[in-house]
C-alpha cells in the first residue's frame, strides 16, 4: 500500500516536473525569437539586409495591410504568408508596428485608399455553383513620419519581402536615386521603366540634344543605353564621357547585329561602339548560337510551330558569374539575337576590375557574315568544328581612364551587354525571367547591393543540367533496368541466406 502511494507520488512529481521545464521552454522561446530555415535560399525568412534594415531605423514605421475579407478562398494562403514575413520584420525590431485593415465596409478607409493609390481590385468567386464579381484590396501602406510608400497590389509573395525592405529605404532616405532612359527606346521597353518607376526617379533623355545634354546628365546617377542605332553627336559622346569620370553608372544595351522583320541582318556600325572600345570592350558584328536556347514560335503559312531556336541563347545557372553579387543567384535568362564581346587589353588600366557577366554554354557557335537565320536552316545546327564558348557581358569598375582625356575615376561602374532586344516588351513577356536579372543590375550600379540578395531568392527555372547523348541512353537505361536489377539481387540474396540458414 505503502509502495502504490510512492509510485503515485514519484509519478506526480515526474509530472509536475515536465510541465515545469516545458513552461520554461516556452518562455525562453517566447522571449527569444529564433527560427531555422532550411530552405537552400532561405525562401521562408527574411534576409540579414532586411533584418538590418528593421534594427536601425530611428523611429517607429507603421505598416497597414489592407486585405478585405470576402476574397477567394485561394487568397487565404496569401494572407497568412504576407502575416508572416510582416511578422519576422515585427519580431527583429519594436520599431516595426504593422496591422491588418479590412476596409470593405468602410467608405472613409476606402476613400483613403484611392488617395494612396491602392486600387479596388475585381474578383471571381464560385459561389452556389455560379461565378460571381466581388471586390476587394490587396496592398500595404508604409507610414515613416509624413512620409508613404505603398505597394499598391500584392499578387504573391515572391518579391514582397524586396518590395518591403525598398520602401522602407525610401521612406527613410532622404533622396532617390535618379535612372536616365533615352527617348528612343521608351515605347519599346514599357513594362522594364514602369517596373523601374516603382524604385527610381526616371529622367528621359535626348541624346541627339547636345547643347543640353551635360546639364541633363548632372541630375542623374544612373544612365541606360539601349538599342542605338546610328552615331550620335561629338559633343553628346564627350559629354557620356564626362558623366562617367565623374563617378557615375551607364549600363549599354546594344546589338552587334540588327535583324529587320524579315529576320535579315545588318551590322551595327556606330561610333558608341568606339566610345566603348576605348573603356576596353568591343562589341562583334557577329550573332552568337547555342545548343542550350530559348523557346520561340514561327509561322509557316497558316501553321505556327514552337522550336528552340540556337540563336536566342538561354543562360543558365553555369552561365551566369557566381562571384558577381548582380547575377550570382539568377537562375535564367534568354538573349534573343546577342552579339559577343571581347576585351582590349591596351584599354584596360592595370587597377580596372573586368567580370564577366553571362556566358553561354561549351556548346556555342558564330554567325559572322551572311546571317541566316531561318529557324529551319542547316546552319543553324551544331557545326562539325569544335564549338566554343563566348561571353555576352561585362562589368566594368575600378580605375576607369577618360575616353578623350587623362582623368580617370574610381567610383564609376559600367555593366555593356551585347544585346539590347532581351528587354524590349514583345521578348519580356515570353520571358519574363529577363526582367529579374534587368532589376538587378540597375540595383547593383544605383542602390544597395545587398538589396539584390533578397529579389534573387526566388527561384525562377532550375532546369536539368545539360548532358551529352551518351551520358542521357545511360541515365535511361538505368532507371529502366537498375531497380529491377537492384531488387533481383537482393531477392537472390535473401534466398541463399535463408538456404543457408536452414542448412
Amino acid at each position: 500500500m505503502v509502495q502504490k502511494k510512492s509510485n503515485k507520488i514519484d509519478v506526480l512529481i515526474l509530472t509536475l516536473s515536465t510541465l515545469g521545464i516545458i513552461a520554461v521552454i516556452n518562455f525562453f522561446a517566447y522571449s527569444i525569437f529564433f527560427r531555422i530555415d532550411l530552405t537552400k535560399n532561405k525562401d521562408y525568412s527574411i534576409s540579414q539586409v532586411s533584418i538590418n534594415t528593421a534594427t536601425n531605423l530611428d523611429d517607429i514605421i507603421n505598416i497597414k495591410l489592407y486585405i478585405s475579407e470576402n476574397l477567394p478562398s485561394q487568397y487565404i494562403t496569401l494572407k497568412q504568408d504576407i502575416k508572416d514575413i510582416l511578422d519576422d520584420y515585427a519580431n527583429y525590431s519594436n520599431k516595426v508596428k504593422y496591422k491588418i485593415i479590412n476596409p470593405t465596409n468602410d467608405e472613409k478607409i476606402k476613400e483613403e485608399l484611392y488617395f494612396l493609390g491602392i486600387p479596388e481590385l475585381q474578383f471571381n468567386v464560385l459561389e452556389k455553383d455560379k461565378y460571381q464579381i466581388t471586390n476587394g484590396f490587396i496592398g500595404i501602406a508604409i507610414h515613416y513620419g509624413e512620409n508613404t510608400e505603398v505597394i499598391p497590389v500584392i499578387e504573391s509573395t515572391f518579391n514582397l519581402e524586396y518590395d518591403l525592405t525598398l520602401a522602407i529605404k525610401k521612406v527613410t532616405s532622404k533622396t532617390l536615386p535618379t535612372v536616365g532612359i533615352i527617348n528612343d527606346s521608351i515605347n519599346t521597353t514599357r513594362i522594364a521603366n514602369e517596373k523601374l518607376a516603382q524604385f527610381y526617379k526616371i529622367q528621359s533623355i535626348d541624346l541627339s540634344d547636345s547643347e543640353n545634354i551635360e546639364n541633363i546628365l548632372s541630375e542623374i546617377s544612373t544612365l541606360i543605353l539601349s538599342d542605338i542605332n546610328s552615331d550620335l553627336p561629338k559633343k553628346t559622346l564627350e559629354s557620356l564621357d564626362n558623366f562617367i569620370v565623374s563617378g557615375n553608372s551607364l549600363i549599354i544595351l546594344s546589338n552587334g547585329v540588327n535583324i529587320g522583320n524579315n529576320l535579315e541582318g545588318f551590322p551595327n556600325n556606330n561610333n558608341l561602339h568606339e566610345l566603348i572600345q576605348k573603356y576596353g570592350i568591343n562589341i562583334n558584328t557577329n550573332l552568337v548560337l547555342d545548343n542550350q536556347s530559348g523557346l520561340t514560335s514561327f509561322s509557316q503559312g497558316f501553321v505556327s510551330f514552337m522550336l528552340n531556336y540556337p540563336l536566342w541563347p538561354k543562360i543558365t545557372k553555369d552561365g551566369f558569374n557566381q562571384d558577381h553579387t548582380a547575377v550570382a543567384k539568377l537562375e535564367s535568362l534568354v538573349l534573343p539575337w546577342a552579339s559577343s564581346l571581347n576585351i582590349i587589353e591596351q584599354n584596360i588600366d592595370s587597377e580596372t576590375i573586368i567580370s564577366p557577366l553571362l556566358k553561354t554554354t561549351k556548346n556555342a557557335w558564330l554567325q559572322e557574315e551572311n546571317f541566316d537565320l531561318n529557324p529551319r536552316s542547316s546552319s543553324l545546327s551544331i557545326p562539325s568544328n569544335k564549338p566554343n564558348q563566348y561571353i555576352l557581358a561585362y562589368s566594368l569598375s575600378g580605375k576607369i581612364k577618360s575616353a578623350y582625356s587623362d582623368n580617370t575615376t574610381s567610383k564609376a561602374k559600367i555593366i555593356v551587354i551585347g544585346d539590347a532586344d532581351f528587354i524590349s516588351d514583345k521578348y519580356l513577356r515570353q520571358n519574363p525571367e529577363n526582367l529579374l536579372f534587368f532589376q538587378n543590375i540597375v540595383d547593383y550600379l544605383s542602390i544597395d547591393e545587398d538589396l539584390i540578395k533578397i529579389r534573387s531568392k526566388g527561384v525562377t527555372s532550375r532546369p536539368i543540367k545539360e548532358i551529352n547523348d551518351n551520358k542521357r541512353h545511360f541515365i535511361r537505361y538505368v532507371n529502366i533496368f537498375g531497380t529491377t536489377f537492384a531488387v533481383i539481387c537482393f531477392g537472390m540474396l535473401r534466398y541463399y541466406s535463408r538456404r543457408k540458414k536452414y542448412n
